[in-house]
């Protein structure tokens, strides 16, 4: 579609070839035919010039014919008044066009014109005040327009005052009417700048893009209205940095030139408005190559206050309107075995995170500043990490530093048997706690040793596998309670275990996909003890600290249904349902359930509850979860607890998704946690191209009587991107990595 779009823009006459067998049609009002030197003049009044699917018409028009040449196979042409070129669904409209074929020039002036790209369908818009062609394969226009709205006046559109595109590498025309007959192609761009209706928001002196990059500078668009920020405009505008870039700046680079055309990275820039709150903008960096990867986000607003809405009344009162982040993550894996990071993570306030980035503040990996070096090789591994607090209002645990060694499922014994595996975690650690501004309290600090030994025993019994285990941990603290040094030891021990069953049915049913049926039913129990610990009484850094004794047993059933479909000509196994019920016992508790406890932290379920005081009570809630995904076009997510002592629905979050055609999605899904919040989802998603996205969707929070979330009321237009974070990770036993 882009390549249309400047060559329909800038090359806006065809040359008809000369073609013996596929002769032009003209028709017209009148005719007049004089002799001018060595030409015929043909002056024409209302002319439609026809060739395949190629039709020209204008009020006037004139026709340089070589003497003894066909009729129609001009030299020159000359249009004016309603000038119209149309192609297929394509149309250019204009007020005066002039084309030397034999010298490759051509004029147009007020050129309009309309279309939908061949692929995807897509219409959209151009225009410029005037166009030449100032060579072979060389176009220029001026004050160029370009939009995906319909109107004749578009509410947004992109503007640029100048642009020029060049030809390379130029090929025989696939057809008669091969507008752009070029493998490739060059363009510039002056003052490019995104409008709505009419006014500019930024502008972009200039920039430079290859057919090669792929790179239109719009990125993202977004028009929408919320009840917090009122009417919105949000874009991104990117560049894709290349290789050869990279090496010609840095010290580091190569001289290598094979590389210099591959995408080593990208940055974008964010131009945001918000009615309520005002203009904002941001640096984004993504980069990766052999080795190495990483990202930096920016982000800085000039903030007008918030609004009256209820939402915006639970935070602090605003002291600074100036207000941004900056986020950097950088890994590199600089030799076979070794790796380190950096990441830096500054917030102006406490609360922008929660105000501009809710699923990030809900969901996100803790923001945080460390040095991270790891050494692994096959089941031994080591790690250094240096963590500070750059927020102040942070409340958060320093490490200065930690030191971490981990052996993994080594054979112990092996000599003996190989069933026997021994596990150890030994950590050394200089840690602070450090209470955030405004909240009371001083600092902790402490060194601590840490050393966790384990045996387990896996045993495959063919239709039941067992894995007990037993371990030892001792941990010494330079500092407790009192101010003096402790030392703790705790044994644990428990196991797993788990069978499966299998069972292939012949149901088919061709109207959502199943082809026979494979049902595999999963059973699984795990128990876990701390049966003795040592009395000491220690600031609770983390659960290491925390340990106790505890004891907790847990089961779950999980039923699988799988069956065959055909996948690019070959059958293969899809799984269509999954359902899991999970529930957790406590053989003590009112020791393990009446207040909240660090040790359930760990596994097996990690069922930790809401707030203290609690109930006295044997079982946790009874968690469930379902997959259901007969087809490609259809999938239903949910999870959920109930609370069984009280039989009443604690949560539940279940989301449907209907995609008919690879370029449509519609999701619709509800949210609910009882005395919080009730709030169903609608979301629209529809895909042009491979490159542009259009979504519409929002979100009603029946609990709060109001709109929670409108991501988009008015249009969303995004574009996929190749930008790539890291999952989340462990850093030696503490979260680290990005998202």
């Amino acid at each position: 579609m882009r390549r249309f779009l400047l060559a329909s823009l800038l090359a806006a006459v065809p040359a008809f070839p000369q073609d013996e067998k596929r002769q032009p049609e003209l028709e017209c009002d009148y005719a007049e035919v004089v002799t001018e030197g060595e030409d015929r003049v043909f002056y024409l009044l209302n002319p439609k010039l026809r060739k395949d699917d190629v039709e020209i018409r204008a009020d006037h028009m004139i026709l340089w014919v070589p003497k003894g040449g066909t009729t129609l196979h001009f030299r020159e042409l000359y249009a004016e008044g309603n000038v119209s070129y149309r192609r297929g669904v394509r149309e250019l409209r204009a007020e005066r066009l002039y084309y030397d074929r034999a010298a490759d020039l051509a004029f147009v002036l007020n050129l309009r014109g309309r279309g939908r790209d061949p692929k995807s369908g897509t219409p959209f818009q151009v225009s410029a005040a005037q166009a030449r062609e100032i060579a072979k394969g060389k176009f220029e226009a001026r004050d160029i327009s370009v939009s995906m709205c319909d109107y004749g006046v578009p509410h947004f559109d992109v503007h640029l005052e100048r642009g020029t595109i060049e030809g390379v590498n130029e090929r025989r025309p696939d057809s008669d009417t091969d507008l752009f007959h070029y493998d490739s192609w060059k363009f510039r761009g002056m003052n490019l700048a995104p409008r709505f209706f009419g006014v500019s928001l930024f502008t972009i002196p200039g920039f430079s893009v290859g057919s090669d990059q792929s790179d239109f500078p719009l990125r993202s668009l977004r028009v929408g209205h919320t009840s917090r920020f009122g009417a919105t405009v949000m874009s991104q505008w990117g560049l894709t940095l290349r290789k050869g870039w990279i090496d010609a700046i840095t010290p580091w680079g190569n001289d290598d030139e094979e590389d210099d055309h591959e995408r080593w990275g990208e940055v974008r820039v964010d131009a945001d408005w918000r009615q309520e709150r005002g203009g904002a903008t941001g640096l984004h960096a993504r980069w990766e190559w052999d080795g190495y990867s990483g990202y930096l986000d920016s982000y800085y607003l000039h903030d007008l206050g918030r609004s009256d809405t209820g939402f915006d009344e639970n935070f602090d009162p605003l002291e600074n309107p100036d207000r941004g982040r900056v986020r950097l993550f950088h890994r590199h894996d600089f030799l076979p075995q070794w790796r380190y990071e950096v990441e830096l993570s500054y917030l102006s306030d406490k609360d922008l995170l929660e105000e501009f980035w809710p699923d990030e503040f809900k969901e996100g990996k803790e923001q945080e500043t460390v040095l991270y070096l790891r050494w692994k090789k096959d089941n031994l591994a080591a790690f250094a990490m240096e963590r500070h607090r750059l927020n102040d209002f942070q409340t958060q645990i320093e490490a200065m530093p930690r030191l971490q060694l981990r052996w993994l499922d080594e054979p112990f014994l092996s000599c003996i048997t190989d069933r026997l595996l021994y596990t150890n975690s030994t950590e050394l650690v200089n840690q602070r706690y450090r209470f955030g501004s405004g909240v009371p309290g001083d600092d902790e600090r402490t060194w601590r040793f840490d050393t966790l030994h384990e045996l387990s025993a896996p045993i495959d019994l063919t239709f039941v596998q067992i894995a007990p285990y037993a371990s030892l941990r001792g941990t010494f603290f330079s500092t407790d309670l009192a101010g003096e040094d402790a030392v703790r030891f705790i044994g644990s021990g428990g196991g797993r275990i788990r069978t499966d069953i299998h069972g292939v049915h012949d149901l088919r049913i061709e109207g959502i996909g199943l082809n026979r049926v494979r049902h595999i039913l999963q059973l699984e129990a795990r128990y876990a003890s701390n049966f003795t610990a040592d009395s000491v009484e220690v600031f609770p850094y983390d659960a290491t600290d925390a340990a106790a004794e505890f004891e907790e047993a847990s089961f779950s059933v999980r039923n699988r249904f799988q069956t065959k479909l055909l996948v690019d000509g070959k059958m293969q196994t899809w799984e269509f349902l999954d359902l899991g019920l999970q529930i957790e016992y406590y053989p003590n508790p009112l020791r393990d359930t009446t207040a909240f406890n660090e040790n359930n932290l760990a596994p097996p379920f990690h069922w930790i509850a809401l707030a203290p005081p609690f109930e006295r009570r044997h079982w946790s809630n009874l968690h469930w979860d379902v997959s259901f995904r007969p087809r490609s076009i259809l999938a239903v997510e949910g999870r959920g607890e109930v609370d069984l002592d009280a039989s009443r629905e604690e949560a539940r979050e279940i989301s449907l998704s209907l995609r008919p055609f690879a370029w449509l999605s519609v999701a619709v899904g509800q949210t609910y946690y009882r005395d919080i919040t009730d709030a169903y989802t609608l979301g629209i998603t529809w895909r042009p191209t491979e490159k542009w996205t259009l979504s519409i969707g929002g979100q009603y929070d029946v609990e709060a009587d109001s709109f929670t979330k409108q991501r988009s009321s008015s249009a969303a237009i995004s574009t996929t991107s190749s930008w790539r974070g890291s999952s989340r990770t462990t850093r030696g036993g503490t979260s680290g990595g990005s998202t």
